[in-house]
């Protein structure tokens, strides 16, 4: 069952975009980011990205509060109520 749900946090970003010589861009955007993680958050985030998809959510600089959150699925969807989520049928997509 798919779930989503923060694995890391307050993590030091290198930088966003490619490496590139000083005085010369990337030439556009770029999906790369750098992160500065110690050995076992490294081998978390490589772990997680083999399981599935991964999702960033950047803060700003200098915010460094930690939150608490539960993990969400289908089930806790249901569970809030205010969503009024109705199952789909086995074999459709929904659309």
């Amino acid at each position: 069952m798919p779930v989503t749900q923060i694995i890391l946090q307050d993590v030091l970003i290198l930088q966003v975009g490619t490496w590139a010589p000083k005085g010369e861009g990337s030439g556009g955007p770029s999906n790369v980011v750098t992160f500065a993680l110690n050995h076992q958050d490294a081998l978390t985030l490589k772990a997680s990205r083999e399981q599935g998809q991964i999702d960033l959510v950047l803060r700003r600089a200098g915010d460094h509060k930690i939150v608490k959150t539960e993990p969400v699925n289908l089930q806790y969807l249901n569970k809030r109520g205010e969503f009024n989520l109705v199952p789909v049928p086995s074999g459709q997509t929904g659309r």
